[in-house]
């Protein structure tokens, strides 16, 4: 017989299995946890996985702090569905609670919660987690929103637009309320445009109902609420889709790469959309302006001033758009 056959064949004395046993359990209950999980591992080495050992093994990482390695052996073990799921389900959740994990334990136990076997007296102590777990996050979650407020508010007059980006998605997000020194930034004129569109999608859908003053690239103007509709949806952007419906049937790529430069453009713009009567133009220079840079060299295509103006508005745009946020 093949040596290493023999090898992989190699068993416990079940005296020896029993000893390891008993010693990993007088270890666990000594609070000698690295102790009684070197002989746990040697146990599992050989191939002997039974409840007390799995269990041993999870108290002892979740014990010495090894949060990360005890999810991973736990989702491995209830991924088996074997008849302990309820046990080692328990164990999870205080795991995935010591390890600061509440969106995933509230996750989880949204799902066994759906479920009509799940014994009484595991649901009353999830339903407790939960509960729990729920007001610690939403803590957690107007904590983290005062230090980005805090902290938005001391940038927001620097020349550092990516962070300010950044904390106003994060803020948006979190479902704050936008606050007054926001209001003031939209009149700013220093305040980047794609830091404005962040906070203007963010009045959007806070749905306020006040009238406010935007300025962008030197004009002012006043905006009722209802102004503020997603890009997409505005009626420029479908007009301008019209008139790129044979480019859409005919070369799909390039409808995809114009569709994600006019939303670029109409990003940085916002919500300043040019006139209804202009879309043609722009779906002319939105298609040359494409096909020019998919050639890497200059169309042989006569364009006029006014075309050439739509042409480099898409590219600053393009180029202030990509300036803070990356695809």
């Amino acid at each position: 017989m093949d040596s290493k056959q023999d090898k992989n064949k190699v068993v416990l004395f079940p005296k020896w299995q029993e000893n390891l046993e008993e010693e990993s359990l007088a270890d666990i209950k000594a609070k000698n946890y690295n102790a009684a999980l070197n002989k746990i591992d040697e146990l599992l080495h050989y191939k002997i996985r039974t409840h007390a050992i799995l269990t041993g093994k999870l108290i002892c990482l979740m014990e010495l702090g090894r949060y990360t390695e005890a999810i991973a052996l736990c989702e491995e073990i209830l991924d088996e569905q074997d008849s302990h799921y309820y046990e080692y389900l328990f164990l999870y959740v205080n795991l995935l609670f010591q390890a600061n994990e509440l969106e995933l334990l509230i996750e989880q136990i949204d799902y066994e919660r759906n479920k009509e076997d799940l014994p009484f007296e595991f649901r009353a102590q999830f339903d407790s987690m939960y509960t729990l777990s729920k007001s610690m996050l939403e803590d957690k979650k107007q904590e983290n929103a005062l230090a980005y407020e805090k902290e938005l508010q001391e940038l927001i007059t620097t020349e550092n637009y990516l962070k300010q980006w950044l904390l106003v998605e994060k803020l948006r997000q979190a479902e704050q309320t936008v606050k007054p020194f926001l209001y003031e930034a939209l009149m700013n004129p220093t305040i980047h445009p794609v830091v404005k569109t962040a906070i203007l999608f963010w009045l959007k859908e806070q749905q306020v109902t006040e009238e406010f003053p935007v300025v962008k690239f030197h004009v002012e103007r006043i905006f009722h609420p209802e102004e503020l509709v997603d890009v997409e949806e505005h009626s420029f952007f479908k007009e301008v889709l019209i008139y790129l419906t044979i480019t859409e049937q005919e070369n799909p790529t390039l409808y995809a790469l114009i569709i994600r430069q006019l939303y670029r453009f109409l990003y940085v713009r916002y919500p300043f959309f040019p006139a209804l009567d202009e879309a043609k133009a722009y779906a002319d220079a939105l298609s040359l302006s494409i096909k020019e840079s998919l050639a890497d060299v200059e169309l042989q295509e006569e364009t006029n001033e006014k075309k050439q103006k739509y042409i480099t508005e898409i590219h600053h745009a393009e180029a202030i758009y990509l300036s803070i946020i990356e695809e």
